[in-house]
């Protein structure tokens, strides 16, 4: 996440959504007083190394202020908490902070994705990252092993991931501007001219992270379709009412 004051922006980040070359692009306009987050707990070293390279400012001001009367507050008498704010929470965070009432007017937005990519490029990450899966593996792995390991994780996050992005991407006290993953270029060019981005150090053409080298297909069969349109259903019928199935996960 970043919150500008000197440009007035808020960028949230979503999952699998480019939302760190995003973060590392908007840095290059950040103040010292602006807040950047930690780029969070699975990133790859290369994307902070990416921002050293290049003189970009780094994680900063991301411990917020709040005030706070419970129990422990009063005993103590220290009627401030920190709020510690973290690459991927929603904004009810920031704004139940110090400075929650002089962003209300900034311009927020973030980036969504088709479920059907969304919900299979998270699966990659998590095998590699969480499961610690390594290349060799997965590249090495048959067809019905890996559709039974897809299977497993729908079962388990589907709903739960939808739901996260979903609570990250809405809010009754502000308006998120919501751009697609699939127009990145022409929304960069939409953010640049809306805040007047006109002095960049580095084009986000030019951020390019490390990318999971996977030969290997995931294959959707129609109990797995049906699953991922009722577990994303709130973004295919906002966002994506004529998607259907790429062929490229037909089986």
């Amino acid at each position: 996440m970043i919150i500008s004051h000197k440009k007035k922006f808020v960028f949230i980040r979503t999952g699998k959504t480019a939302s760190s070359s995003m973060e590392v692009y908007l840095s290059q306009f950040c103040s010292t007083k602006d807040t950047i987050t930690t780029l969070g707990a699975f990133a790859e070293d290369d994307e902070d190394e990416f921002k050293r390279k290049h003189g970009l400012p780094e994680a900063q001001n991301y411990i917020l202020k709040k005030k706070s009367f419970g129990i422990k507050n009063f005993l103590n008498l220290n009627f401030i908490n920190n709020v510690n704010v973290n690459s991927h929470d929603p904004i009810d965070k920031v704004l139940k902070s110090e400075i929650g009432h002089k962003i209300k007017d900034y311009f927020f937005f973030c980036l969504i994705r088709n479920p059907f990519d969304w919900i299979v490029r998270s699966f990659w990450w998590d095998l590699y990252l969480k499961k610690k899966r390594n290349l060799n593996w997965i590249n090495n792995a048959n067809k019905n092993q890996l559709i039974k390991i897809f299977k497993n994780f729908l079962d388990d996050t589907s709903y739960e991931y939808f739901n996260r992005q979903k609570n990250i991407v809405t809010n009754n006290n502000i308006n998120i501007k919501i751009f697609k993953y699939e127009d990145f270029d022409e929304n960069i060019k939409i953010i640049k001219k809306k805040l007047n981005l006109n002095k960049e150090k580095i084009s986000i053409k030019d951020i390019r992270f490390k990318k999971l080298k996977i030969k290997k297909k995931i294959f959707i069969d129609s109990e797995d379709e049906k699953r991922i349109i009722e577990s994303g259903e709130f973004f295919f019928k906002n966002y994506y009412k004529n998607a259907i199935l790429p062929s490229k996960y037909k089986i």
